[in-house]
């Protein structure tokens, strides 16, 4: 069973995604996942959830991102919440 630690990076407006690194730490490998977007971010949580993959997510970033769909309205999240 591997453990995957997000952690909140930041938003780049000219990629329109969400830069964030995705850690996952197998039992013989770990693999780095960046500037994931935000269309396909849930597909990679369920992905990690049906491997039997821990995730770590002190930051709630995967409520963070089923909450705020639309792009601009995360940014604010991002803005007025995390630090830089």
């Amino acid at each position: 069973m591997g453990i995957c630690y997000l952690q909140c990076g930041h938003i780049l407006d000219y990629y329109h995604g969400i830069y964030i690194d995705l850690d996952i730490y197998a039992e013989y490998s770990c693999h780095l996942f960046e500037s994931i977007s935000l269309d396909n971010i849930h597909e990679i949580f369920a992905i990690l959830k049906d491997k039997d993959i821990i995730i770590e997510d002190p930051l709630n970033l995967n409520g963070i991102f089923t909450q705020y769909q639309n792009l601009s309205e995360l940014e604010k999240y991002f803005d007025n919440n995390m630090s830089k």
